[in-house]
């Protein structure tokens, strides 16, 4: 009986030790979750410009070759072409979809950047309908400069004006335009100008440009 008591201490205390250790594990493996979930949501944040980019360029590349090989065999080009023709004739990605559209406007369509994107024919060197262009809507300045460099390549001409959500007034492209820059919209990019300067895209005037405002309408010309 007496030799029972010490070990019955030594066990409480064995017990109690081991709770004590317990409790501080667990709060040690909470403190180092809440460490890690902090920075797994800072990254997370950081990569969503990044996302919506890569998810853009990936749907304007799409919707391009889809309306080239629709109208490869059209008489008068692109002409006619809007937001409503290219979904009705089931030409644009999924992710640019968003609800019905009864009349034409950057409404019909919806960008990864939650603005509206228009599709509209252009007149190139006096042809009416021999282009067209997509412009994305009120592009946020954290990703102005990457989906231009991203997408450029692809293009005929890369055109920036102040981000709204309206239809833009772009209506013809010749090789004599001018590449404007500073905080001025305008041409960043014209394959058809016979300046070599003029036919690349020159970043330093990206970045001013899209650094002038904080969102911009970004067209991309094709034929």
């Amino acid at each position: 009986m007496q030799s029972s008591t010490p070990n019955a201490i030594r066990i409480s205390g064995k017990r109690l030790k081991q709770g004590g250790f317990g409790v501080v594990d667990a709060a040690l493996a909470i403190g180092i979750f809440a460490i890690f979930l902090i920075i797994i949501v800072g990254v997370y944040r950081l990569g969503i410009p990044a996302m919506r980019v890569n998810g853009a360029s990936s749907a304007a590349t799409t919707l391009q070759g889809k309306i080239q090989k629709s109208y490869e065999m059209s008489r008068t080009g692109y002409t006619g072409i809007d937001e409503l023709v290219v979904r009705r004739a089931n030409l644009v990605p999924t992710n640019f979809v968003i609800g019905d559209c009864a009349t034409a406007g950057p409404s019909c369509l919806r960008s990864n950047f939650r603005a509206g994107v228009s599709v509209r024919s252009i007149s190139i060197e006096g042809e009416a309908g021999a282009g067209f262009f997509i412009t994305f809507h009120q592009v946020p300045k954290e990703s102005c400069v990457d989906l231009i460099t991203t997408l450029e390549a692809n293009f005929l001409a890369v055109n920036i004006a102040a981000g709204s959500n309206t239809t833009p007034t772009i209506s013809s492209l010749t090789g004599s335009d001018a590449v404007t820059t500073g905080s001025a919209a305008g041409l960043l990019k014209n394959a058809l100008s016979t300046t070599a300067a003029d036919q690349v895209i020159n970043v330093n005037d990206v970045g001013e440009n899209c650094d002038s405002r904080a969102a911009s309408d970004i067209s991309f010309l094709s034929r």
